[in-house]
């Protein structure tokens, strides 16, 4: 059975054994999406476009663009999504895994519950795709999720089912260093769209040994909180208008020291004491976690961090009970 779904997959370096996985995960859906396109986001790698171009000749709903050069992940997004033909938007990873029934249990949500967005729960694997935990319990109903958003998002990106009207009424995904999904989530929620989530694991999502370094912690620190000024400014503005552009966002950051390598070690270093603390706390070794917590906010940006991520976690608390 077909349905009226685009899927959109950006590629740029992954390995072709987990680019293989996450192309078969799609096209073995008990439910088949109508077309799939995948955007090659380094035409210079000769072996990954060789093997996409086998599987675009081999598979009939598969369309490869290639980017003359590198745009990044944002923009190779935007392009499959306006080259689309469907009324659905599937986003999926390179490295990730769809379960088999993960359209066809999105699907249901979306037209029982009149959605506009779904998204789904996931379980961790390794670069060996092996699983290696899985993500707690997530907000399911519109209105929890609408409350935790200005926090924060429980919303995995790759995992998303989305109207394409949506993207022609919020706009697409804006120029970000990382963190475009939840500015795209944050703008939907100020368009009043009904988000979803399904608590269950319908994503096999791949974590890597070395996926994040100091530089890119800061960096996601720093974007999230330059998207919720965006957003208060937003729910002030009756034209629901905000001040993002590239310039104003390097902006902001050279302001708040992305750019020093000192503070980029620094929020590293105390970010490390603060998830030392969380680590003692849930061992009950409560004096070691206090010492910590004490050392991790020492600064302005990880008293802020951890304001964030207390009112997160009490609040997804407060829903799940």
């Amino acid at each position: 059975m077909t349905e009226d779904i685009s899927v959109i997959m950006s590629v740029y370096n992954e390995k072709i054994s987990e680019v293989s996985e996450s192309i078969e995960s799609i096209l073995d859906q008990s439910i088949m999406p109508t077309e799939f396109l995948i955007v090659l986001d380094n035409p210079k790698n000769i072996k990954l476009k060789e093997y996409l171009e086998s599987m675009q000749t081999n598979n009939s709903i598969i369309e490869l663009i290639i980017n003359k050069t590198n745009i990044g992940l944002a923009a190779s997004l935007n392009k499959g999504i306006k080259l689309s033909k469907c009324s659905l938007i599937a986003r999926m990873d390179a490295d990730d895994i769809s379960m088999k029934d993960r359209f066809k249990e999105e699907l249901e949500v979306m037209r029982t519950q009149n959605a506009d967005i779904v998204s789904t729960n996931c379980v961790y694997i390794d670069e060996e795709s092996k699983v290696i935990g899985k993500k707690k319990a997530i907000p399911t109903k519109s209105k929890d999720i609408a409350k935790i958003l200005p926090i924060g998002s429980s919303i995995v990106h790759p995992s998303v089912l989305i109207k394409k009207s949506v993207f022609n009424e919020c706009g697409v995904y804006r120029d970000f260093y990382t963190a475009e999904d939840y500015d795209l989530w944050l703008r939907c929620l100020s368009k009043n769209k009904k988000i979803i989530s399904i608590n269950k694991s319908l994503l096999k999502y791949r974590i890597r040994a070395q996926s994040m370094t100091q530089s890119n912690y800061f960096l996601v620190f720093l974007t999230a909180n330059y998207q919720r000024k965006l957003y208060k400014e937003r729910t002030k503005n009756r034209d629901n208008q905000d001040s993002f552009s590239k310039e104003s966002y390097e902006h902001y950051l050279r302001n708040a020291g992305y750019y020093s390598s000192v503070k980029k070690k620094s929020f590293s270093k105390k970010l490390d004491e603060f998830n030392q603390a969380v680590k003692s706390l849930k061992e009950k070794r409560f004096r070691s976690a206090a010492q910590s917590l004490c050392k991790s906010i020492s600064s302005i940006d990880m008293v802020r961090y951890v304001t964030y991520f207390i009112r997160y976690q009490i609040l997804v608390l407060g829903i799940r009970r």
